[in-house]
């Protein structure tokens, strides 16, 4: 691991502790923050596209709708807050949107590889990575329109410098899987089709570093098989369930796409010299520590019920959260989906380890 790899590592993780501090004489001085992905850090494409999400969504901290499917922020929230910018605007929401430190393309249901189905069908999203990297190239294009024409819009517009110093985010990947599941087929069929996703999230990548994308943090994919959401489509003998009620089948698919993930990455490092990326932010939960049995939480990362407001312990290998206070709607307790979990205590603590990642630089 190199020196750039270890700086933008370093730089992202202090992003996560959310500290005011961060923009004092630090490394991160990314003027704008660009972000694919899905419905983990949509900040209101999909709402833009399709309406907004319902409560409980956005109950939490926003208090109304605020476009993400969470009842509170997201940790791409998080990251462009630590670097003392507004909100990220989704690039499909026309009203009140700037902007000046970059863009949201991410949309909630969005996948790397574009579906053979509609929303309705499916729940995905039409918005696939690869639309997303067309939004990405006509916002670079006409961004530099705006600049020249100098009219009312160019001071919510990046300068065009901010491209090659920005930070490019990717978390998507996890819509790919689930849906191949719900599609029917079997985790082998589903596996069998990675290297063919993998190779259009590449071209994205490529793409965005043509454009002068230097800076790249890539997210891998989460326990899918402890999302409720999955469990209650995708039944599973108890025999192949671990001890915390999540389906190891579907752990074991994400964990083989997460560690192909990674080759991609360190291919993309020699591929990409001038490139500084890294991957390594996904969270894997791995043990539970509650009040008592009633009140043990398996998984709180689902797309359409997620969960934010994080605090992060200032140790790089183990991250410790703490879960706001939530509605109890939103909360579902280990193996059993219709068990409720009412008040929850915010300070009950959940011990996660992070994937070993890469990172490479030149």
């Amino acid at each position: 691991m190199e020196h750039g790899g270890l700086v933008l590592k370093a730089c992202v993780l202090l992003l996560l502790l959310f500290s005011p501090s961060v923009n004092a004489n630090n490394p991160c001085d990314f003027p704008v923050v660009f972000n694919f992905g899905d419905s983990n850090s949509d900040t209101g494409g999909l709402a833009a596209a399709f309406g907004q999400a319902p409560p409980p969504n956005g109950e939490t901290f926003f208090h109304r709708p605020a476009g993400r499917y969470s009842d509170g922020r997201l940790v791409i929230d998080f990251m462009v807050q630590s670097l003392g910018f507004p909100y990220l605007s989704a690039y499909l929401d026309a009203l009140g949107s700037n902007f000046t430190h970059g863009s949201n393309f991410a949309t909630g249901g969005s996948t790397i590889r574009p579906q053979n189905t509609t929303r309705r069908q499916s729940g995905l999203s039409p918005i696939s990575l690869n639309v997303q990297s067309y939004q990405f190239n006509d916002f670079y294009v006409r961004t530099q329109i705006i600049r020249k024409v100098q009219g009312l819009f160019k001071d919510i517009v990046p300068k065009p410098q901010a491209f090659t110093r920005g930070l490019y985010t990717f978390d998507i990947g996890q819509n790919d899987l689930t849906g191949g599941l719900f599609l029917n087929l079997t985790v082998d069929q589903v596996k069998a089709s990675i290297p063919d996703i993998l190779g259009q999230f590449k071209t994205v990548v490529k793409d965005v570093h043509d454009k002068g994308g230097r800076f790249f943090w890539i997210h891998n994919t989460g326990p899918i098989g402890c999302l409720p959401y999955v469990l209650e489509h995708l039944r599973i003998n108890e025999g192949r369930m671990d001890k915390n009620g999540c389906a190891n089948p579907f752990n074991e698919l994400a964990q083989f796409f997460n560690h192909k993930l990674k080759d991609l990455v360190n291919q993309l490092c020699k591929e990409l010299p001038e490139a500084v990326i890294t991957y390594d932010l996904s969270i894997l939960l791995e043990s539970v520590v509650g009040t008592d049995e009633s009140t043990t939480i398996t998984y709180m990362l689902d797309v359409e019920e997620e969960v934010a407001d994080f605090d992060y312990s200032d140790d790089l290998s183990t991250l410790t959260i703490f879960i706001d206070p939530y509605p109890a709607s939103v909360i579902t307790a280990p193996k059993r989906l219709d068990k409720e979990v009412p008040n929850l205590n915010p300070q009950l603590q959940y011990d996660i380890t992070m994937e070993n990642g890469a990172s490479c630089s030149r």
